[in-house]
């Protein structure tokens, strides 16, 4: 086997147990050092092995993934071939046989930093895989919260159907309610809407509030906005000087209620 420097070290080069399962559907399928097929082959997978993957290449045609058991190498498996079909498929889901869509991949694995990458290049957050089910759909299934925070704020919604697809779909009553909430649908169970809101990052809150109040002004119940306890509260009063410093500009566009919250922690300096 040949290996090009670049692509090993003495430790794990890929975070183990982060990525998604998939399968090799193909009977060989290569490993390579880069998202081509012109790229060192690093090793060779055999119909049945199973491949945990991570990130999209620029291409999304390629996806990254360990050349070796320690993952110390990393490399680089094509999803389709143009000319032999599906290499490799999610294990364990239904086969699909057409080539699959990676904003429904990223949000139906949670990979937040990936679905955010592809709707910033363009993908169409009303995406649907082969099954039917929209990207928001398969956030929800797997209470990809900030995941649906984003493709809800892409425009993942045009329709009352792609709506209430959604909210069936959602695994869990927080992510539910959520989804009412940034859809400006009465939430009828605000205690499951703020465990939902504890949950997202930072980033993802101050969206989900800039949202809510540009687009359905008053569906967050007001104490879910001053709550002193919530997580953008919590962040900040529990973040260096410098952090606080930095977050205040994005606070002050979207989220008028924690410029307070800035103000009276900046006095206890």
């Amino acid at each position: 086997m040949v290996i090009r420097p670049e692509t090993s070290e003495e430790g794990p080069l890929l975070a183990l147990g982060s990525g998604a399962l998939y399968e090799v559907m193909f009977e060989r399928v290569a490993i390579r050092s880069a998202p081509s097929t012109a790229a060192t082959t690093l090793e060779i997978k055999q119909k049945g092995d199973a491949l945990e993957l991570f990130a999209w290449d620029e291409s999304r045609l390629w996806r990254q993934c360990p050349a070796d058991t320690l993952c110390n190498t990393a490399g680089w498996v094509m999803l389709d071939h143009p000319d032999f079909g599906p290499l490799v498929r999610p294990k364990g889901a239904p086969f699909c046989g057409t080539a699959l869509a990676p904003l429904c991949r990223a949000a139906a694995e949670a990979q937040l930093a990936e679905l955010r990458r592809f709707l910033r290049a363009g993908c169409d957050p009303c995406t649907c895989d082969a099954g039917g089910s929209s990207a928001l759909a398969l956030a929800a299934q797997e209470d990809a919260r900030d995941c649906v925070v984003y493709l809800i704020e892409a425009g993942a919604v045009v329709s009352a159907e792609q709506g209430e697809q959604a909210l069936r779909a959602a695994a869990e009553p927080g992510t539910a309610a959520l989804i009412q909430a940034l859809l400006g649908h009465q939430v009828t169970d605000t205690a499951a809407l703020e465990d939902a809101l504890t949950d997202l990052t930072l980033d993802a809150r101050l969206t989900a509030d800039r949202w809510v109040k540009l687009k359905v002004e008053g569906t967050f119940p007001p104490m879910l906005v001053y709550n002193p306890e919530g997580t953008c509260a919590r962040c900040l009063m529990h973040s260096p000087l410098a952090q606080r410093e930095a977050l205040f500009p994005s606070i002050k566009r979207y989220n008028f209620a924690l410029c307070f919250w800035w103000v009276f922690l900046a006095s206890r300096r």
